[in-house]
């Protein structure tokens, strides 16, 4: 399953072939929670950040399978994206979202 992962929020997709939209996420492959707090203080500071940037982050513990993510940043969209970036173990063979809750 999934261990840590991006939030973000978008209308883009509208006129996209899904490939398309997804290439746009990959410069966020590599994030980390430092990144993502850095991020977060540039907004705090009132600095402008791309507008494809993700609005929450969330980690797995090691034993769960679940996460409450908190959304940092409140904006107007049509779709959802959730980016995992890493798994559990090397021998993850999946990963999914079972329920989203608002």
């Amino acid at each position: 399953g999934a261990k840590i992962g991006l939030i973000f929020c978008t209308d883009s997709s509208k006129d996209k072939s899904p490939e398309a939209l997804l290439k746009e996420y990959d410069q966020y492959n590599g994030w980390t929670v430092d990144d993502y707090e850095r991020l977060n203080e540039e907004r705090a500071q009132g600095k402008q950040v791309d507008q494809s940037a993700p609005i929450g982050y969330f980690e797995l513990e090691k034993h769960s399978q679940m996460a409450t993510i908190d959304i940092d940043v409140i904006k107007p969209g049509s779709y959802i994206l959730i980016k995992f970036l890493g798994t559990v173990g090397a021998d993850a063979e999946r990963m999914g979202v079972h329920c989203i809750k608002v």
